[in-house]
């Protein structure tokens, strides 16, 4: 928790805005990939897509969203989540053996 600020503004006492953590967690890759997954801009890009259409799709109403795209975009999501829930569990893991 000694990096605490990384992830957590803690002078606000609120989380970072997701640009924010993605700056960071892209400062911090090599250390971030010794718990597993391949952290490379393909991982990134996807971060960064799901952030700009859910920026968005905030401040719009799709009325007839394609189910392919629904498909496509659930997909996408899944595959980051998974990413990054793997990230912490394996250094939650990582740091409780030491």
């Amino acid at each position: 928790m000694k990096d605490v600020d990384i992830f957590y503004d803690t002078e606000n006492n609120r989380s970072h805005r997701l640009s924010h953590l993605i700056k960071n967690m892209k400062s911090r890759r090599t250390e971030l990939e010794k718990y597993g997954p391949n952290l490379d801009q393909r991982f990134f890009r996807a971060i960064s897509d799901l952030k700009y259409r859910g920026d968005a799709s905030a401040h719009a109403i799709e009325e007839d969203p394609s189910q392919d795209d629904l498909e496509e975009k659930s997909k996408s999501a899944t595959n980051v989540a998974k990413i990054l829930f793997r990230l912490k569990t394996e250094a939650k893991t990582a740091h409780r053996n030491n």
